[in-house]
């Protein structure tokens, strides 16, 4: 599903249709598929009135609308301010590097050989190139992207080591700024039980310290502190999925954000 949410007399009306879809993004859905929401609930995974107000052009899926609102209102009151955007899917990074181009948003993308340096000379000199993109295989080793402050991950992850070395890529030595980290979770979705896993086996805050640390430090820590994905954490990934199971979220805190799309 595409992760919009209506209330239950539109519900019905769109499972009523030969063909549902959603009437936001236009995503075929199930017509027996639907995960209830309670008024709290709805009202936790709203984004804050800043964000709501910003105005996207073209139909997205409400992750990339969400990702899209975020460097837009960047844009309005940091223009200075620039963004890494990581995903573990290449396609995924094209459709965001689409939405950016209708918004008139310049970014520039990871590719292999001479083209990558042409790329972060790119990012580091132009002023109006304000988005990176980059794949968690390729974006997560070695380099150094201190020109940003912002880091939007679009995906969770069980492997704690991705998520610190993208984080990495920021927060390193030479870094003048707070860095600001921002998942994009869909909200009463596996995505949840993922997040939750993670923090389990490293809570997202112990990112914060990671910029006094070398590539070979990094790397330490993370064979001491990464554990193999467990039973119990397939457990909680299955208990997800079922209609009695009610994921709770972690609060954010400091400059991590958790952002329920």
């Amino acid at each position: 599903p595409c992760g919009h949410y209506y209330c239950e007399n539109c519900t019905a009306a769109i499972r009523a249709a030969a063909y549902p879809r959603c009437p936001e993004c236009r995503t075929r859905i199930s017509s027996t598929f639907r995960v209830p929401l309670s008024s709290t609930q709805t009202q936790t995974h709203r984004e804050d009135a800043q964000h709501a107000q910003i105005k996207v052009v073209g139909n997205w899926m409400s992750k990339i609308e969400g990702l899209i609102r975020r460097i837009v209102r960047l844009r309005q009151v940091a223009p200075e301010e620039k963004s890494l955007v990581f995903s573990q899917y290449p396609d995924a990074l094209k459709l965001v590097g689409k939405a950016l181009n209708v918004n008139n948003i310049s970014w520039v993308e990871l590719r292999g050989g001479s083209k990558a340096s042409a790329a972060i000379r790119e990012f580091e000199t132009k002023e109006e190139v304000r988005v990176f993109l980059l794949p968690h295989k390729v974006g997560a080793s070695g380099l150094t992207l201190n020109r940003a402050n912002h880091v939007f991950l679009l995906e969770p992850s069980m492997d704690p080591a991705i998520l610190q070395q993208a984080v990495g890529r920021a927060h390193r030595m030479g870094q003048t700024r707070p860095v600001h980290v921002t998942r994009l979770i869909m909200h009463s979705t596996v995505e949840e039980a993922v997040m939750e896993a993670q923090e389990r086996r490293q809570p997202l805050m112990e990112l914060a310290g990671v910029s006094h640390l070398s590539e070979q430090g990094l790397a330490g820590q993370q064979v001491a502190k990464q554990e193999a994905f467990g039973q119990q954490d397939l457990q909680h990934l299955l208990d997800a999925v079922l209609p009695a199971a009610h994921a709770s979220i972690p609060q954010a805190t400091h400059n991590m954000h958790t952002s329920l799309v």
